[in-house]
């Protein structure tokens, strides 16, 4: 599915982002589990059903439904492919994710090259980014735990 936003869902669908998403880039074993490969996703989970979809009607996909108490969790997931459309139109409005997304960004590329080529290429640079997205992410929460005594 092509993405084609709007102005106004872009800014509706960045502020999700901000505010909801997690933009990740990650490692695991192929089907095969002989070879390391690296992904990228964005992930929503959220109570409400309404905001699931109207992200599957701007971005595709669907969702799964992952049982939380007595209230159902529904997930989101949008792989490299949805990345590669969607990030570079939504980049200008992201506060919080912003450097997120220029990372993953620059990986999508690298990791497109990678597996075209089947080789370690670009190895060592999507290591640098995955450290710092974590580095960022977990910066993220430590500041806003150790900001007021009271939350902790």
């Amino acid at each position: 599915m092509e993405i084609h936003l709007s102005k106004e869902d872009t800014i509706w669908l960045a502020a999700v982002i901000d505010c909801e998403c997690s933009l990740s880039l990650f490692r695991h074993k192929n089907s095969r589990g002989r070879r390391w490969q690296w992904n990228t996703r964005l992930s929503l989970s959220n109570l409400s059903l309404a905001m699931i979809q109207r992200v599957i009607d701007l971005c595709g996909g669907h969702y799964a439904l992952w049982p939380k108490g007595n209230k159902p969790m529904y997930l989101y997931a949008l792989d490299s492919n949805g990345l590669r459309q969607l990030l570079p139109q939504v980049h200008p409005y992201l506060m919080v994710k912003n450097r997120h997304s220029e990372l993953l960004m620059e990986a999508l590329p690298l990791l497109k090259e990678r597996f075209e080529t089947r080789s370690t290429i670009h190895a060592e640079r999507l290591q640098e980014i995955y450290d710092e997205l974590t580095k960022l992410n977990g910066n993220r929460k430590k500041e806003f735990w150790l900001k007021d005594e009271k939350w902790r």
